[in-house]
C-alpha cells in the first residue's frame, strides 16, 4: 500500500501541514518520518516504507504525547 504519491509536489506538502506543527525523525542527517499536529490533534503521520515496524511512528507519536498531554 502506498500513502503518498510519487508525483507529489512541494506546494501539495505545504498546504497539508501549512496550519501544523510538524516534528521530524531523523538519523545520520536522513529524515526517516515525521508527523504534523494541528489544534493538538494529529494530522499527518509519515514513515518511510523501507523504515516501517522499526517504532519510528510509535518515536513520533509518544513525543506528541509529552508535548501536547490534553489532547493526544
Amino acid at each position: 500500500m502506498k500513502f503518498i504519491q510519487r508525483n507529489i509536489s512541494y506546494d501539495m506538502v505545504k498546504n497539508m501541514f501549512s496550519k501544523s506543527e510538524v516534528y521530524v525523525y531523523e538519523e545520520k542527517n536522513v529524515i526517516w518520518g515525521f508527523i504534523g499536529v494541528d489544534n493538538g490533534y494529529i494530522v499527518r503521520l509519515f514513515v518511510s516504507n523501507s523504515q516501517q515496524s522499526r517504532g519510528i511512528g510509535k518515536k513520533l507519536i509518544e513525543k506528541c504525547k509529552k508535548l501536547y498531554t490534553r489532547r493526544i
